[in-house]
């Protein structure tokens, strides 16, 4: 889940223009590769664990309380296994949304706390004034949730982000991708429904319907896909900065 200690970036929090997108993709990396490095543990362990229980077995006098922990830890280890490690993955996918998700918003407070010029359109749109002495990064980060809810309409995830970053102008030059979309849905299905597709999920996203009223398993190839969607976005905001009036001006 959340990291304890964030990582130290190479860009200073002074160029705030980069700072929060910076940190959003170095957490979003991170759990990714996490997941590689729980299913190296896990199937390390079952590897070990079952070694261990081979030579246990051929000795006498081998404590019975450790030997029923191995033992049962070893056949977790084998279920994560021949499950294609989905639990874990589960696991690192909302953690990686989390990352994502969180930090797309970061990267809007920080522009609203920052620049005079967006706070204006951020008072216009939602009707309300912002005080210099009241401006802090929570209450900007009130405003993201409230420009998300003003925008959201019947808009897909990534076209509501993509008209969110507009307004606050740092167009993407980026094609909706469905992958994104589907990433969004499974994140809340996980989280509503434990898992449990229904036909609407699969009326919206047709790759769902063979796990209508069933978990769908997720997988290092699902795992990837979701994490390059998640990633392309992020890129795609970045090129937007660099040629924006907010490093040019």
């Amino acid at each position: 889940m959340a990291i304890i200690n964030k990582p130290t970036l190479g860009t200073p929090k002074k160029a705030w223009q980069y700072y929060s997108h910076h940190m959003t993709a170095s957490l979003l990396i991170r759990e990714f590769f996490d997941a590689g490095y729980y299913v190296a543990a896990i199937d390390s362990w079952e590897s070990s664990s079952g070694a261990f229980l081979k030579i246990a077995a051929e000795r006498r006098g081998t404590n019975t309380q450790l030997l029923a922990t191995v033992a049962d830890h070893n056949t977790r280890a084998k279920s994560f296994k021949n499950d294609d490690h989905h639990e874990l993955n589960s696991h690192c996918f909302i953690n990686m949304w989390s990352a994502f998700e969180a930090g797309l918003d970061n990267i809007l407070a920080s522009y609203i706390l920052n620049d005079e010029l967006l706070q204006l359109k951020v008072e216009s749109l939602l009707n309300t004034k912002i005080l210099a002495k009241d401006l802090d990064y929570d209450t900007c980060l009130a405003f993201a949730a409230r420009l998300q809810m003003k925008l959201k309409r019947n808009l897909s995830f990534a076209s509501r982000m993509a008209e969110l970053f507009d307004f606050i102008d740092l167009p993407l030059e980026l094609e909706e991708n469905p992958l994104l979309n589907e990433a969004h849905a499974m994140r809340n299905i996980i989280l509503h429904r434990y898992g449990e597709v229904r036909k609407q999920d699969a009326d919206k996203f047709p790759t769902l319907e063979p796990w209508v009223g069933k978990v769908r398993p997720i997988r290092k190839e699902l795992l990837s896909m979701y994490f390059s969607a998640m990633n392309e976005f992020l890129m795609a905001i970045f090129n937007s900065i660099a040629s924006s009036r907010y490093v040019n001006d």
